[in-house]
């Protein structure tokens, strides 16, 4: 079954964390779309912890059980978007160009709420598709880890965009909490320097970017999984229902 990670600004997201390390970057993915976990307890309506408010949510929907590639989408959204998809509209698209309603809440809300609110999620669905995330996880014997990556940004009108990595994290889920820790970039890189792991790896533009297989990069973050230093507990991403 494929789930759809559906969430909408990427301030927390690993390139653009400007306050901690940023996580471990691989230029291959850690599983193959066909090998991932699929994990249906991640479905739902997410808030981070540390958020100012609950405009921030991170939706988890399931929109095409059909797809068996367990490959999931990731974007960030507010709480009006996230009451829209959750609470007045069923998250199906259909031929007409308009989102589907449940029959009950037809009966409640009048046909302008509709077409306003089905503009107001078409226009958000297709920015986050522009700008979404694919996840791909995996569950090994350590734990369960987490692979994050998108299109890189086009570098030019003409053409030429910078290479697509891989961001790796690891994943734990509680009943009703999620946290994301960053497999850290920092220590891989003074752990390599000193020899203490072998990884192969390069350094692009300044970047230390892992090039090892993904079988390799897994048992390397299964071997350290309960290391703080390689999954620092500072800076962590915590989710609750």
């Amino acid at each position: 079954m494929r789930f759809e990670l559906l969430l909408a600004c990427v301030v927390l997201l690993p390139d653009s964390c400007d306050s901690h390390p940023p996580a471990v970057r691989s230029l291959y993915p850690l599983i193959g779309e066909n090998e991932a976990t699929c994990d249906a307890s991640l479905s739902g309506v997410w808030i981070r912890d540390s958020a100012a408010s609950e405009d921030e949510r991170w939706l988890v929907d399931d929109l095409d059980s059909s797809d068996s590639s367990c490959v999931l989408y990731l974007v960030i959204t507010d709480s009006a978007i996230a009451r829209i998809l959750t609470d007045t509209l069923e998250v199906e698209w259909i031929a007409d160009g308009g989102w589907r309603r449940d029959t009950v809440l037809r009966r409640r809300l009048s046909k302008k709420q509709f077409r306003r609110d089905s503009a107001r999620v078409a226009s958000w669905a297709d920015s986050a598709l522009e700008s979404g995330w694919e996840v791909r996880l995996v569950r090994s014997p350590a734990g369960l880890f987490a692979d994050l990556s998108r299109d890189p940004e086009y570098l030019s009108l003409v053409g030429g965009s910078g290479i697509r990595t891989h961001w790796m994290w690891k994943a734990i889920p509680g009943e009703s909490s999620l946290v994301l820790e960053r497999f850290s970039a920092s220590w891989l890189r003074r752990m390599s320097d000193s020899g203490q792991v072998t990884v192969s790896h390069s350094n692009i533009e300044g970047d230390f970017v892992v090039t090892a297989t993904g079988e390799e990069l897994l048992g390397l973050m299964g071997r350290f999984a309960e290391d703080t230093g390689a999954f620092p507990r500072k800076g962590s991403i915590r989710l609750h229902r």
